[in-house]
């Protein structure tokens, strides 16, 4: 999973490609993690995911948790794929409810509509 910072190094994108499955959720939270540590604004670009399973979700929602607590920002890039968007739908995230510090603002919520 390629990682692009700006030159500022407060912003990166996350760039995962493939399928996003149980399989390579090890890779992916390490991914997350160390992008956090670099940047305080982090984008993820799911535009090269084939698939994405509940392990996955779960991983993103948990990043973006801890980039809040961590007074960090992670974002979805606004192309999400119509595949992955459906996940966002078969797995119950459409129009989520997250109260994160009284912010409700579910990262995933919207089925990828509101990023």
């Amino acid at each position: 999973m390629r990682l692009s910072v700006d030159k500022s190094g407060k912003k990166g994108v996350l760039r995962p490609k493939g399928e996003l499955t149980l399989l390579r959720a090890d890779e992916m939270k390490k991914a997350l993690m160390r992008a956090l540590k670099k940047v305080k604004q982090l984008e993820i670009d799911l535009a090269g995911a084939d698939d994405l399973d509940a392990a996955c979700l779960q991983l993103i929602c948990s990043a973006h948790r801890s980039a809040i607590n961590a007074k960090r920002k992670i974002t979805l890039k606004d192309t999400v794929p119509a595949s992955v968007k459906d996940r966002l739908v078969f797995y119950g995230y459409v129009d989520a409810k997250c109260d994160i510090k009284g912010q409700n603002d579910c990262l995933l919520a919207s089925g990828g509509n509101n990023v």
